[in-house]
């Protein structure tokens, strides 16, 4: 065990120093995921979780992958950072790495009922809720109006300043007069990957110690389990808890299509072999879809999203923020700063740079809303 142990370990250091020789007397562009994770990890490493676990979130080969994602994902990751991370346990370091972060103890639904809160204290303040938009109205390089189906009824809200958060697809679909047509066809090149939530809650105190377990193995159905009880202790009646099993794929396939009782059996098989939770501690089970869970980033992406914000950005008074109205990856805390910066522009009639949103090496957890 020993020297298996030792050998991986040296087969792991010399991939990467040799990646580093290649590096410096043969630059390489690396425009896949595949390229720039080798090029920084070595082949050994990159196939150890890299590889395997991203081909599986994104349902492509990693040669297809842009190598964005892994700057954006990754950034400022190495292995002499994991190895200073895991042996010293030092603090810092990329953000990747983060092992501590605030979180609501009752779940992040908190953030948004005082959102909701602060939104409706102000004067003339509307929320609509159960509410969509079905079309956006422009002239003269404005959004004038939007017509939106609220509670199953039509109407017409005239648009001084609109922020954006739908899927930037759909929102080049809303607008009238229709857009042009290579932007309406770079919306079709664009592709959204979609989630599957199977939430189960469990007739005992704990399943695992961890927040979150990944699964890079490609004969398991599903990617990732949390168990939001570790987020916060209010999250689970005592001695009771909850699992959230994640499954990524793409809208209309076998797993998208499924059923809650086919996704319970195919997760059930693994959580009973992997000793986290037997059959007849199973209370019940709920499955969530969502159609627009993650912006794709394939080799060609960012050409045809080019061409999309360069026609949205004629419009003075509109805003894309979030990650699909973005069609960027960005974690909770970046969304929020967004939606944050859009509201600043607004009330101040200064331009903040929302494209800048979550670029820093630390996550985004304070300075604007206390």
């Amino acid at each position: 065990m020993a020297r298996t142990f030792q050998f991986g370990a040296f087969r792991i250091l010399f991939d990467h120093l040799l990646e580093r020789v290649k590096g410096r007397f043969m630059k390489k562009n690396s425009r896949s995921f595949e390229d720039y994770i080798v090029s920084q990890f070595g082949r050994t490493l990159a196939e150890l979780n890299m590889l395997n676990y991203t081909e599986k979130i994104w349902g492509l080969a990693c040669p297809d992958i842009s190598s964005d994602w892994a700057k954006q994902r990754i950034k400022g990751l190495s292995l002499k950072q994991v190895i200073k991370k895991s042996l010293l346990e030092s603090k810092g370091g990329p953000k990747t790495l983060v092992d501590q972060f605030y979180y609501p103890d009752t779940d992040t639904g908190l953030i948004c009922e005082k959102i909701k809160e602060r939104i409706l204290r102000g004067r003339n303040c509307v929320l609509r809720l159960n509410s969509y938009p079905v079309k956006i109205a422009h002239n003269n390089n404005e959004i004038t109006e939007v017509v939106a189906n609220i509670e199953r009824k039509s109407q017409i809200i005239e648009s001084g300043h609109t922020i954006s958060s739908i899927p930037v697809t759909e929102l080049i679909g809303l607008l009238e007069p229709e857009a042009p047509g290579e932007v309406l066809q770079a919306t079709k090149n664009l592709k959204f990957r979609s989630h599957v939530s199977l939430f189960i809650t469990v007739n005992k105190g704990s399943a695992f110690p961890d927040q979150w377990i990944y699964f890079p193995d490609k004969e398991i159905s599903f990617g990732r389990i949390m168990q939001p009880k570790n987020f916060g202790k209010k999250m689970s009646p005592q001695n009771k808890t909850s699992l959230l099993v994640e499954f990524f794929c793409w809208e209309n396939d076998r797993i998208w299509n499924a059923d809650k009782k086919e996704l319970f059996e195919l997760s059930i098989k693994w959580l009973e072999r992997l000793n986290f939770v037997k059959k007849n501690e199973v209370i019940d089970y709920y499955v969530h879809r969502e159609k627009y869970a993650y912006p794709v980033y394939d080799l060609n992406y960012k050409e045809h999203l080019h061409k999309i914000k360069n026609y949205l950005g004629q419009f003075d008074n509109l805003q894309c923020i979030g990650r699909a109205g973005s069609f960027r990856y960005d974690n909770q805390d970046h969304a929020l700063e967004m939606g944050i910066l859009a509201a600043r522009s607004i009330i101040e009639e200064k331009q903040y740079n929302i494209e800048d949103a979550g670029a820093k090496q630390k996550y985004f957890e304070g300075g604007y809303v206390s």
